[in-house]
């Protein structure tokens, strides 16, 4: 896109319905103007310093020209007018000339073309500078190599222009001077140059190049007073430069055909024989001709002059189907079957998953409604879990959680909303050996509010910059004898700093308590989806409230699962996380691996029954002080996505004050808090 002179506005070529327009943004008002033409498209637009007129690439019938449209009287002009392809308008600062690039080679003008020309026998994949005055006459070639060049920009002294070229293989960034007719390069890179721009002195130029995986923008101080640097031709330019004749080996099915060419002691590939193969048309935009239709004026207004209201009919299509894998602390590996529909409008989703297992006692089901046409979204819901355990004691029990929920959420601006839930669970703990078939049941309400804030920008493996916090109240209040009774506050605070692109900090502060007759667990350790898992004093699955109605308290290395348990807890993470391995190749097994990310992390915990007897440190018989109701921990640990799961290694460390335990390893599937 281009900015005006004076930086109010910009202007870009983008899709408007059928067809592309040109659209000048105001940046102080947020308003907008679209302008559309006779043409199949519109790119690359560029305004003038005048501030007038704004020239761009316009397509029609499969030949790209350089276009000027006059701001004022709102007509376009075509200024290269040929079958040739142009791109990449720029303005010289006095607004009288436009650089460009074109395939045209020589001829720059219409009486060097020959009557019978054709296009197939040009060498139309190599590109070239112009400059063109801004009526259409004087037409100048500015480079004339064998490789590709564009990009144009003219410097601020109307003496030189900046561009980019392939001439040894690689797209680097040259200096031309329009006076002298030289050229030089000014980088040296081997990933390539591209969409070069600088600011209106030239002190300063920006490209985007590729790095590490990405893309990034880069900044080069004073370019034009830049001496110029050697380059090196790429091993691949060194070989095309000494004969197509070591790439196109064609494939035809002869004997000869299937020999391969040596040079320099390496044999060149095969290539396939494309003869026989049809491709699409490219320009098959340029053969369609729209069709005019004709409305009788009764299809749409009423016997007054009014237009008809059509009831919208809603109609549901499928948005996602879907099957996926995870895994969970308590039940291990588990599988889910989602569909997912809503109307054209948005106003209406439904959601459905399954695990159907025999029958229905046996089986996971989950249906979901969002009602989603106002600014509060209200959803129903209803469940059915099944999930099996052997235990040395009791043999195989069957825990069967069904249920109602209803649901809304209101935000206030764009990162705070309010949350409020409301779910019916019915429990029942069943034991399948016992012979008198004795089920444990809890039937109970759980109303829920919370206040939720989250403006965080994401990183590789979790959030890398911004704040989230929430705030939230759950109820359950005791309505029949087997339900529950109790009362939840929370509060968790966390923020993220961004120090460079894959390198940021990350706290996060957590608590709650949970107050009444059946006041609610925490159980603190370990971490979220542990693979080689550790529970101190073994799985607790023989009580519902520990299974469905109690909270795993994580992140805390050094710890294992059940390390502390209380009514209420305390959690302080810190992460530094930084790129660790950017690519790794190996022999045996031949696996192929990038973006290993890394983290520097500490966990410091506590969980508690009654304030009264909590301490955080202890004398020892030898008289060295401990941590008590405390636990610390810290480590290092890797994170990579692997068949498409974030899977994460970590080693902690558990301290003490006085001692460093042995190492505790953790692999886990998931992301960062």
């Amino acid at each position: 896109f281009g900015w005006s002179p004076d930086g109010k506005k910009f202007t870009l070529a983008a899709k408007a319905g059928d067809a592309d327009a040109i659209y000048i943004y105001d940046l102080d008002s947020g308003n907008y103007e679209q302008y559309k033409f006779d043409l199949d498209g519109m790119f690359s637009t560029a305004w003038s310093p005048t501030g007038e007129e704004i020239a761009f690439v316009g397509k029609k019938d499969g030949a790209s020209d350089i276009y000027i449209f006059s701001i004022k009287t709102e007509e376009i002009v075509n200024i290269t007018q040929d079958r040739f392809s142009d791109s990449d308008p720029s303005w010289s600062p006095d607004g009288k000339r436009i650089a460009f690039t074109s395939d045209r080679g020589s001829y720059i003008s219409k009486d060097l073309v020959p009557d019978k020309f054709h296009m197939y026998t040009h060498n139309f994949e190599n590109e070239d500078i112009y400059i063109i005055d801004r009526d259409g006459s004087n037409l100048m070639r500015i480079t004339d190599t064998e490789q590709i060049e564009g990009q144009p920009i003219f410097a601020p002294d109307n003496k030189r222009i900046a561009y980019v070229s392939e001439q040894t293989g690689v797209s680097n960034i040259y200096i031309h001077d329009l006076e002298s007719n030289n050229s030089w390069p000014i980088t040296n890179l081997i990933t390539g140059a591209f969409q070069i721009s600088w600011d209106k002195t030239a002190q300063k130029l920006v490209f985007a190049s590729f790095y590490r995986g990405g893309w990034d923008i880069y900044l080069l101080k004073d370019p034009l007073n830049l001496e110029s640097v050697e380059l090196s031709p790429t091993e691949y330019f060194k070989r095309l430069e000494k004969g197509d004749d070591v790439y196109l080996i064609y494939n035809t099915g002869d004997k000869d055909s299937k020999k391969k060419t040596d040079v320099d002691g390496q044999q060149a590939p095969l290539v396939k024989d494309f003869t026989k193969y049809v491709f699409a048309d490219m320009n098959r935009e340029a053969d369609y001709k729209p069709e005019k239709i004709t409305l009788s004026e009764s299809d749409y207004k009423l016997t007054d002059g009014e237009y008809k209201v059509n009831k919208y009919k809603i109609k549901f299509t499928p948005d996602l189907i879907n099957g996926a894998a995870g895994y969970s602390t308590y039940f291990g590996l588990e599988g889910y079957t989602q569909i997912l529909v809503s109307d054209m409008l948005g106003n209406h989703q439904i959601s459905i998953g399954t695990n159907l297992v025999f029958d229905l006692r046996n089986s996971n089901i989950s249906a979901q409604y969002w009602y989603l046409p106002n600014r509060t979204d209200y959803g129903f819901g209803a469940f059915h879990i099944s999930n099996f355990f052997r235990t040395f004691r009791d043999g195989l029990i069957r825990f069967r959680n069904y249920g109602m929920s209803f649901l809304a959420s209101r935000p206030f601006s764009k990162f705070t909303r309010m949350d409020f839930s409301m779910t019916w669970f019915n429990v029942n703990l069943e034991y399948m050996e016992r012979a008198d078939g004795y089920t444990e049941q809890i039937r109970t309400l759980l109303p829920g509010l919370s206040l939720v804030h989250d403006q965080v920008e994401w990183g590789m493996t979790g959030p890398a910059h911004g704040t989230r916090a929430s705030v939230s109240v759950t109820l359950s209040p005791r309505y029949a004898i087997n339900s529950l009774e109790f009362t939840t506050v929370k509060a968790d605070y966390r923020r993220y700093f961004e120090l460079a692109q894959g390198y940021s900090f990350a706290f996060r502060l957590n608590g709650g308590t949970s107050l009444g007759r059946n006041a609610q667990k925490f159980f603190l350790g370990g971490i979220s989806n542990w693979i080689n898992r550790s529970f101190k004093g073994g799985l607790r699955i023989n009580n519902i409230e520990d299974v469905y109605f109690s909270e795993f308290v994580t992140p805390l290395r050094g710890a294992i699962y059940y390390e502390r348990i209380g009514n209420s807890y305390g959690l302080f993470n810190f992460e530094f996380r930084f790129p660790f391995i950017p690519y790794i190749q190996l022999g045996i097994p031949p696996i192929r691996l990038g973006n290993i990310q890394g983290a520097f992390f500490t966990d410091i915990g506590s969980a508690w029954d009654n304030s009264s007897y909590w301490r955080a440190t202890y004398m020892d018989q030898n008289g060295e002080k401990r941590l008590a109701d405390i636990v610390a921990g810290y480590g290092v640990g890797t994170r990579i996505y692997f068949m498409g799961f974030l899977v994460k290694f970590d080693v902690a460390w558990r301290y003490d004050l006085n001692g460093i335990s042995k190492p505790i390893y953790y692999w886990s599937f998931g992301g960062d808090f």
